[in-house]
């Protein structure tokens, strides 16, 4: 107390002062993955803006990522996901944060898959036709990097892409392979073809060729329905909500490549595997000669269609 009584009554000399300036931040509030994003503050005093130059800010993210530095009013950079964004201006009692938003990227997914060759292939044995469409091993795009708040962080680059080659066995498309007891497949040719002969020779001289050429078309047809299920399985809900996964992934490099690289493998051993398995039945209906018995001793021509394969059904679940 002062000599003449008087206590504390003036205000608190240690009490802050209230600053003269005000702040405003904003942040883009809903961007594209790998768009530009990011925020700015605008300071005002007297109600004009002022110079961000006499001002230190601090800014940091909740990707982890943090940056000081004087007159850096606005922190942008590529978008990896939603983030959290705060900056803060120690000397004027400043500090807000608010959340940048980041959508997912839409259309982004395997796009549908077509053939782009159908061949006819030696060395197949008695498998009729092929289909193969690599989607065990897809080749993701390079993860995008982020930059500004987003710096050190990545997301999932762009999708694979696929092609499906369909091959059918070259006996059907004049190969070379020759089969034994040729000249007791029909009566014509027991006293024109040899005792080994390939199934253009046979089935020319039995006047059935337009039936054998009728039955590679049926072969080319089923293949080409592995290829189309295959497709109906990626734009049905499992493969639009595993697309969704694989788009959403952000964080360290390491982890959007590792991510990737495992949801793919179980989307194709639990989903697209077993789909690519089914295709309707070859329907047959055709009469053509055809080699049985190939190596077994037994060898001999027969009139009909060879043994098909049935494939068991897997709906796209």
């Amino acid at each position: 107390m002062s000599e003449n009584g008087e206590g504390g009554d003036k205000e608190d000399e240690d009490e802050e002062e209230e600053s003269e300036f005000t702040f405003s931040m904003s942040c883009s509030d809903s961007v594209t993955r790998g768009d530009r994003a990011g925020c700015n503050v605008t300071i005002f005093k007297d109600g004009e803006t002022a110079d961000p130059a006499d001002f230190l800010f601090e800014w940091s993210s909740s990707t982890g990522f943090t940056l000081n530095q004087s007159g850096m009013d606005s922190w942008y950079g590529t978008a990896t996901g939603t983030a959290d964004i705060s900056v803060a201006v120690r000397a004027e009692n400043y500090e807000e944060t608010t959340t940048a938003t980041v959508n997912a990227r839409q259309g982004w997914g395997v796009p549908a898959v077509t053939v782009t060759s159908v061949t006819f292939a030696a060395g197949m044995g008695s498998t009729l036709g092929l289909y193969n469409a690599p989607i065990h091993a897809p080749n993701f795009g390079a993860p995008i990097a982020g930059g500004g708040p987003w710096s050190g962080h990545y997301a999932s680059g762009d999708a694979p892409s696929f092609s499906g080659t369909i091959k059918i066995n070259d006996d059907y498309g004049g190969g070379s392979n020759t089969y034994k007891d040729a000249r007791n497949s029909c009566s014509l040719a027991r006293v024109s073809l040899g005792e080994y002969e390939n199934y253009s020779r046979v089935n020319s001289f039995c006047g059935t060729t337009s039936d054998m050429n009728t039955f590679a078309g049926q072969i080319e047809a089923h293949e080409y329905g592995h290829n189309a299920n295959l497709n109906k399985c990626l734009g049905e809900a499992e493969g639009i909500r595993a697309m969704a996964e694989m788009e959403a992934y952000n964080g360290s490099r390491s982890d959007v490549i590792a991510n990737l690289s495992r949801r793919s493998r179980e989307f194709h051993r639990d989903y697209l595997g077993p789909a690519m398995v089914w295709s309707p039945p070859v329907p047959g209906g055709v009469d053509f000669y055809h080699a049985r018995n190939r190596g077994l001793g037994s060898e001999h021509w027969a009139l009909g269609i060879p043994p098909t394969r049935s494939h068991t059904h897997s709906d796209c679940n």
